[in-house]
């Protein structure tokens, strides 16, 4: 909550939520895939429950510019390794934070239902708790390479959307969307089938 009331105070604030026709500040929640080397969705990382809060700010009803935060969990990876003896190795609490700012187009001004399609651009971090056994196992390649992706830093995210908007009111809004991120970027894509609902103000 403390997130999304900075990012509207600032969209408020800005010359851009200044010259808005509407201010929108909502959340979603998605099902969501992770893909891997060669896939379009890993069958292991299918099924992700996918949360976060968004605000917007819109321009003739026509032209969507989008601040939105997301949370998910992966689920945990064990495995083994020879190094040089055997070694087992595991990954828990796994999770992504991704942050991202989207432009979308929506057609058909002025009726209720409204298709959209919408470009967007941000970055994410993937963390998790790396651990193996037994001792000196922590020299392994295997080891380095899992501890070097989950501490990495933020990694560039593009994605494409698209999906239909509802009015339900003058001031609520509801919305079916299908998001890609990272086209072509194997276990760094993640497609989200998500429904969202806002408030206008």
């Amino acid at each position: 909550m403390r997130f999304i009331a900075i990012l509207t105070a600032a969209v408020m604030l800005s010359p851009a939520g200044a010259a808005a026709q509407a201010i929108e500040v909502g959340g979603s929640i998605a099902a969501s895939c992770k893909g891997s080397d060669g896939s379009f969705c890993n069958d292991s990382h299918s099924g992700l429950l996918t949360g976060g809060p968004y605000v917007s700010v819109w321009f003739a009803d026509r032209v969507e510019i989008q601040g939105r935060a997301v949370w998910l969990n992966f689920p945990d990876l064990e495995g083994q390794g020879i190094f040089p003896a055997p070694i087992t190795y595991a990954v828990t609490e796994r999770s992504r934070t991704l942050l991202q700012a989207e432009a979308t187009w929506h057609f058909r001004r002025g009726k209720r239902l409204r298709p959209m399609f919408g470009l967007g651009l941000g970055g994410f971090r993937d963390r998790g708790t790396v651990s193996c056994a037994p001792d000196g196992c922590d020299g392994s390649p295997t080891y380095l390479r899992l501890t070097g992706r989950e501490t990495a830093g933020w990694e560039r995210d593009i994605s494409l959307m698209t999906g239909l908007s509802a009015t339900l009111s003058e001031r609520f809004r509801l919305r079916g969307v299908w998001r890609y991120h990272n086209p072509f970027r194997d276990e760094l894509a993640l497609s989200e089938l998500f429904f969202g609902t806002g408030f206008v103000f």
